[in-house]
């Protein structure tokens, strides 16, 4: 009976140390699961540490434009564009990357000109760095434009950047001072005295061999500035004083003019070759096929031949 009583006090006295034991494990683990859980709250969410779009900062945009496809940084010159245009007053606008005259180039993005935030032009630098140095010259040279001018109406609207496209060919209209309506009063003055082109190009054609191309095409600008097309091959010049003199001699004035609307009079034409005139005034573009009084002479033949020896010069 003694040794029987001992037997259940050393029980009693185990099973009392296993619970105290079960008691210092479940502390313990309750305190490893506050540790993690202050841990965790110590430690931002992926999501959390992943700041939003708007908030990247300039310098942290991605170098896109070291690409050397220059196609792909004109998408990427538009993607940008439309990213950082936000803007609260007039004042915190720029205009950008188009047209800065008349002559004719390659803009990387609106021909006049994109509207941007004054904030972002630093980092806008490195696009068109890019676009207008050397390395994208050749594709500026396939995708020039003529008569783009610089945008107009810069200005903040709605929260956003914007400017109004201009046109070298295309003045703004002026108000009729008779009718008091819109109208362009250059035309009227056109009409009645000529002068005011602003832009004149003659264009060459005929058969080629498969493959070739055998077109050519010189458009001028009143300053004399030439952008020619020879055989797919684009190129720049600028008349001589003494040819822009002679130019002006023989197609501003109102007889050319007329002459653009109702047809030169000329020889039989060949059928293998083509020549034409392009001639815009104030916004109004006339096309006539010279190419009768380009081969075969007649009554404005001398006129027609002395332009087109002329401007095939350049």
């Amino acid at each position: 009976m003694h040794r029987a009583n001992l037997r259940i006090l050393f029980a009693l006295l185990f099973l009392g140390a296993c619970g105290t034991k079960a008691a210092a494990t479940v502390a313990e683990d309750a305190a490893d699961v506050a540790a993690a859980d202050s841990a965790a709250d110590a430690t931002p969410d992926a999501a959390d540490a992943t700041p939003d779009a708007a908030d990247v900062p300039l310098a942290d945009i991605p170098d896109v434009v070291s690409a050397t496809d220059c196609g792909q940084i004109v998408k990427d010159w538009a993607v940008f564009v439309a990213a950082h245009s936000a803007c609260t007053a007039d004042g915190d606008c720029q205009l950008v990357g188009g047209a800065m005259s008349c002559e004719s180039g390659t803009p990387i993005g609106a021909p006049s000109g994109d509207a941007i935030a004054k904030s972002a032009k630093s980092a806008a630098d490195a696009y068109l760095n890019a676009f207008y140095g050397p390395g994208c010259a050749t594709y500026r040279a396939d995708n020039g434009v003529w008569d783009a001018a610089p945008a107009t109406n810069l200005r903040c609207e709605a929260g956003a950047c914007k400017a109004d496209s201009a046109s070298c060919l295309v003045p703004p209209d002026t108000v009729d001072a008779d009718s008091g309506s819109d109208s362009d009063a250059h035309v009227d003055a056109a009409d009645t005295s000529g002068g005011l082109w602003t832009l004149f190009s003659v264009t060459q054609g005929g058969f080629c061999a498969p493959n070739s191309d055998c077109n050519s095409t010189w458009h001028i600008s009143p300053t004399g500035d030439v952008l020619a097309t020879k055989g797919g091959v684009k190129s720049n010049a600028v008349l001589s004083s003494a040819d822009l003199a002679t130019l002006n001699g023989a197609i501003d004035n109102l007889a050319f003019l007329n002459k653009m609307k109702s047809g030169f009079t000329c020889g039989l034409p060949p059928t293998d070759v083509g020549v034409s005139f392009s001639y815009a005034l104030s916004g109004v573009q006339y096309n006539q096929d010279v190419t009768g009084c380009a081969f075969s002479g007649g009554v404005d033949g001398a006129l027609v031949q002395g332009i087109v020896a002329l401007v095939k010069k350049y």
